[in-house]
């Protein structure tokens, strides 16, 4: 059995800590540690780190290895980044109504981490736009 991690931090503050001139008010930084849930978290089966070139302004391409009769079929911990603005339009198991997912259409021009409850997976991944996006999928099947 494998693990997925992630480590750092998000910081957000001022460039220097001197920013402001009197430094008796607080240095006005923000930080979070970044961890996965749970933690650690098992991984089972990945996609891999996937870059690819998209070339689709208007319509969705389904990405590979993550699907029914792909490497993962059910995904519990997705990142995606990306230069270019797409959409990035995820389809997850709704356990309440299993003939019914749960799709997100997701405008992103950066990166993502998501992971879903876990009574849920991510079933499918697609992208529409212009650019290179890298992603990769994990998950315990």
């Amino acid at each position: 059995m494998g693990l997925i991690r992630v480590t750092g931090s998000l910081t957000v503050g001022p460039p220097c800590a001197c920013d402001g001139g009197d430094t008796s008010y607080g240095n006005g930084v923000s930080n979070i540690g970044l961890n996965l849930f749970p933690c650690p978290k098992s991984s089972q089966v990945d996609t891999g780190v996937n870059r690819r070139m998209i070339n689709s302004p208007t319509t969705f391409v389904t990405l590979s290895g993550v699907g029914a009769d792909d490497n993962v079929t059910q995904g519990d911990t997705l990142f995606v980044r990306c230069v270019s603005p797409v959409l990035l339009r995820v389809t997850f198991y709704n356990p309440n109504l299993p003939m019914s997912p749960w799709v997100s259409v997701i405008p992103l021009q950066g990166m993502i981490l998501v992971e879903p409850p876990q009574n849920s997976y991510i079933m499918m991944l697609e992208v529409q736009g212009v650019g290179q996006i890298e992603y990769l999928v994990s998950g315990q099947q």
